[in-house]
């Protein structure tokens, strides 16, 4: 799975897929509190731009979309893969990846 700094994001959006076992870490993530140290990173993110953006959850799967408005988000599929839908602008595009990025990150710890 690549990871990469958000200023050096290739042109295309990386494909973020997680582990096919991610779900048996998701309840180690809720327990070290990870969701609330994601929350932080994604808010100090979104502070950079200025945008709203939220963050969806569930008990099972973890994160499973980031949403700007009611048409664009970058959701997680049945298969553990995150998808971008209506999101054109790179910015946002950077901007979801590195806050799927620092969640792979903290589910792998």
């Amino acid at each position: 799975m690549p990871i990469f700094p958000i200023e050096d994001l290739p042109s295309e959006p990386p494909i973020i897929r997680l582990n096919p076992d991610y779900r048996e870490e998701v309840e180690r993530f809720y327990s070290r509190g990870y969701r609330s140290v994601l929350e932080n990173f994604a808010e100090e993110e979104v502070k950079k731009v200025g945008w709203e953006v939220r963050l969806s959850w569930d008990s099972g799967r973890g994160l499973i979309g980031i949403m700007s408005g009611i048409h664009m988000g970058y959701d997680l599929s049945e298969s553990g893969k995150f998808m971008f839908h209506n999101v054109e602008s790179p910015e946002y595009q950077k901007l979801f990846s590195s806050v799927v990025q620092e969640y792979v990150r903290l589910l792998e710890e």
